[in-house]
């Protein structure tokens, strides 16, 4: 089954894609949803266009698609509920805490992966699998190679974006707009900062002439590639944009499905509807557009660099004016009330409506009369299609049958049904007796049983018994409005799963069971991630308690086997615990690199691996099943919930989410969480991306100067920039995380261990910094004024939106 999965951000909006050809729409509520600016719906608003979807045989998923705190598990729960008793088709999720609650308490209402949780393999799709979702959407970031190898060996649905907005981050993990604004992408709040300009710094030297946008990616355009990913195995294909007009839902799922008829035509007829799908989808919003990732060729063109407005469709130059009339040579039909404009380098300098489009003699040209002066020549653009009403016209209806007889007693009885199965009848009181004069024909019949109105139906056939009898239109209009009642009401419980059980879950038992902290226990250990065998040593010399070494480093140059061995000497000779560390991304083109870093690791005596990404999970218990884990912050850990979710998976400790507080800490702790692991020193990572400014923008160029590379913003305040062994960018904080003053609330909570990320940092700097961690731990140190503007204390005080 191939689906086309369209977006809704209100009601009219399900109406309209429903009437473009929709198989599925998905839509957020009033909370729990990841795009909490957008219009949303009500809970009577949800049940509603259920109803109306399951008419048509569309799917209405439902998006519970952020990370949830302790406090808001139990509302978590009751949404659930409520989703599973209205018919929801599935709901969309991120939090692992979210997917546990539903399986326990309605274990049939199908999972679906959210693109927050960073799936971008076919471990990751096999471990949904395993947890019971039955449909997961990929990364945007992968090829069309990447996702053919996905779909040959998923065990359940594989869905792709293929049309809107892009982030340029991996989404959900994205920290840029939490950690500057406090809105966080993870809490469906995102603020955008990748839609702002910025200065690309070598050192000190800015590379750009002025600010761009850089990290603004165009918008996807798939068309092109549907037929290749529909090969690929594609089950669903989405289109972004809850929180654009109808007008957009309209054009895009329109050009989608024309684009999936063409699939199966003709090479003729296809070119035709692929042709007709590029137009329509310009009808609507219109930005700069690319299909970068799907193609493999990520580079300077895959960002806007310009502001990412409505961008227009070219459809001629302007060669001449004359006050209001614009004399054009056109690419593309005209008419009257499309909006459009005049660019002329690289900006839009006239606006206005076309009120008549006047052919001329030489073919293609066309004189505009437009509604005001000052236009000067340049190239033309359709901004937006002649305005009409965007409304959820009747073009797509349910064809229906009819047949009028009598029944066991003589009354009057209608069968109603559809080209699915669904049959109703409904009966009357009336018996018809023989007509002496004007019968009741069956011309007569089809007249009042058209009168659908404002339904879903249309009337294919009628046929009736007999036409000698008398039946009154009233009787007719009776019988007509019981049987498509009756119609209605059969397909939409044809839809009802079977009733789930809605008793406490293992959320539930949580809350009755306050586990207290216990004081005065076990001092918190020091944990130190490294990137250099020099850095490692100076954190064993200093005292760190375990060593984390692997993963993604903040340099090109891939781990070799004498780094291991020498770093595994070390530790060994120290008698210090060394873990390994596995990427936040794990891709289909990285396994031949990750494979040959995982043979050096389990030759090596580390105690563990940490996990950064899901996919990882089914990859260590294919290769090494008795490997002991650990969860890394990557994988979003926000509650008690799926902290015990990832202990289920074999996690001896997790390491919780930089968007959490210490009263979160303290409570995740409280509720009986497994060993926690806190963040408390480095620069967190802002964005992890595919694209790289350093190649894009030529800044590996002597010419640009030396030193680190950082992009600045408009308060400019400089962000590094890193590249991974795998080729991603990193870009971090502006200010380094420190808690060291304070410690002591952290050890009071009860957590395992505390973390020094002291990636990229020199040795004589990482043993500094464990030394002075390691005393404030033991209560040895002196006072640290707790005020610096040079540093940031994340989200341990203020939470996020």
């Amino acid at each position: 089954m191939v689906e086309l999965l369209a977006p809704a951000g209100s009601p009219e909006q399900v109406r309209v894609a429903v009437e473009a050809g929709a198989d599925a729409v998905y839509l957020g509520g009033k909370a729990f949803n990841a795009r909490s600016f957008a219009h949303n719906f009500s809970r009577d608003e949800i049940q509603q266009a259920v109803h109306w979807a399951h008419l048509f045989g569309v799917r209405i998923y439902v998006t519970v698609n952020i990370i949830v705190a302790d406090t808001e598990l139990a509302a978590v729960e009751e949404y659930i509920k409520f989703l599973d008793q209205v018919g929801a088709d599935g709901i969309i999720v991120q939090d692992l805490a979210v997917a546990a609650i539903a399986r326990k308490i309605a274990p049939a209402l199908p999972l679906h992966g959210s693109t927050q949780m960073t799936v971008s393999d076919s471990y990751g799709v096999q471990q949904l699998a395993n947890a019971g979702f039955s449909q997961v959407v990929l990364a945007r970031e992968l090829t069309l190679q990447e996702i053919k190898r996905i779909c040959r060996k998923a065990p359940i649905a594989v869905e792709v974006f293929v049309h809107g907005a892009s982030c340029m981050s991996y989404s959900g993990q994205c920290l840029m707009s939490s950690f500057i604004g406090g809105r966080s992408g993870n809490r469906g709040a995102c603020a955008q900062p990748c839609r702002l300009p910025y200065q690309l710094v070598r050192g000190t030297q800015a590379v750009l002439p002025q600010p761009a946008y850089i990290l603004s990616l165009k918008d996807l355009n798939a068309l092109a590639e549907i037929k290749e990913l529909a090969a690929a195995g594609v089950s669903s294909f989405k289109i972004e944009g809850r929180m654009k007009d109808s007008r957009y839902v309209q054009a895009a799922v329109t050009a989608y499905r024309q684009a999936l008829t063409a699939c199966r035509s003709s090479s003729a007829i296809a070119a035709d509807l692929l042709q007709q799908a590029h137009c329509k989808v310009h009808e609507g919003f219109h930005r700069a557009e690319q299909a970068d990732f799907l193609r493999g060729r990520v580079g300077r063109q895959t960002v806007t660099e310009k502001p990412g407005h409505n961008q227009g469709e070219r459809i001629g130059t302007v060669s001449k004016v004359r006050g209001k009339d614009l004399f054009i040579q056109a690419t593309a039909a005209v008419q009257a009330g499309d909006c459009v404009g005049i660019m002329q380098g690289g900006n839009f300098s006239f606006l206005t409506t076309v009120r008549a489009c006047i052919p001329l003699k030489q073919q293609g040209r066309y004189k505009l009369q437009v509604g005001k002066e000052g236009a000067i020549p340049g190239s033309l653009y359709r901004m937006q299609s002649k305005k009409e009403p965007c409304t959820a016209r009747r073009t797509r209806t349910i064809p229906i049958y009819m047949y009028l007889e009598t029944g066991k007693n003589g009354q009057l009885v209608l069968r109603v049904w559809d080209e699915n199965g669904h049959v109703v009848t409904a009966a009357s009181t009336y018996i018809p007796v023989a007509a002496t004069t004007c019968p009741t024909d069956r011309d007569r019949v089809i007249k009042q049983m058209r009168r659908l109105g404002d339904t879903p139906f249309s009337l294919a056939a009628v046929t009736m018994w007999d036409e000698r009898y008398m039946i009154p239109v009233s009787v007719l209009n009776q019988l007509r409005r019981q049987g498509i009642q009756a119609l209605q009401k059969e397909i939409i419980h044809s839809y009802r799963r079977p009733a789930s059980r809605h008793g406490d879950c293992s959320v539930a038992e949580t809350y009755e069971r306050k586990l207290p902290v216990e004081q005065g226990g076990t001092l918190p250990a020091l944990y130190v991630r490294c990137d250099t065998p020099e850095t490692a040593a100076a954190a064993v010399q200093a005292g760190a308690d375990t060593i984390i070494f692997g993963g993604e480093r903040y340099g090109v140059t891939p781990w070799t086997r004498a780094e291991w061995e020498q770093v595994t000497a070390m530790t060994t000779a120290r008698q210090i615990p060394l873990w390994a560390a596995m990427p936040r991304v794990l891709r289909e083109k990285d396994k031949p690199q990750l494979q040959r870093e995982w043979e050096m690791i389990v030759q090596f005596p580390v105690q563990g691996v940490y996990i950064g990404a899901l996919g990882e999970f089914a990859w260590v218990k294919e290769t090494a099943p008795t490997m002991p884990l650990r969860a890394d912050w990557s994988l979003n850990i926000f509650n008690t919930t799926a902290a015990r979710v990832y202990a289920g998976w074999r996690c001896q400790s997790v390491t919780v989410s930089p968007e959490c507080t210490i009263k979160q800490i303290r409570c995740m702790i409280q509720q009986g969480a497994p060993p926690l692991e806190v963040l408390v020193q480095g620069r967190i990572e802002m964005m992890i991306t595919e694209f790289s400014p350093v190649e894009a923008f030529g800044m590996k160029s002597q010419r640009e100067g030396s030193g680190p590379r950082y992009i600045k913003d408009r308060k400019q305040q400089q962000f590094p920039l890193v590249t991974d062994p795998y080729g991603r960018t990193h870009i971090l904080n502006t200010r380094e995380l420190s808690m060291l003053p304070y410690i002591d609330l952290l050890k009071d909570c009860g957590i395992a261990a505390i973390r020094i990320d002291a990636r990229g940092e020199s040795p004589r700097r990482v043993q500094e910094l464990c030394r002075q961690y390691k005393r404030a731990l033991e209560g040895t140190t002196s006072a640290v004024a707790k005020e610096d503007i040079r540093v940031t204390r994340g989200h341990f005080f203020h939470g996020i939106g």
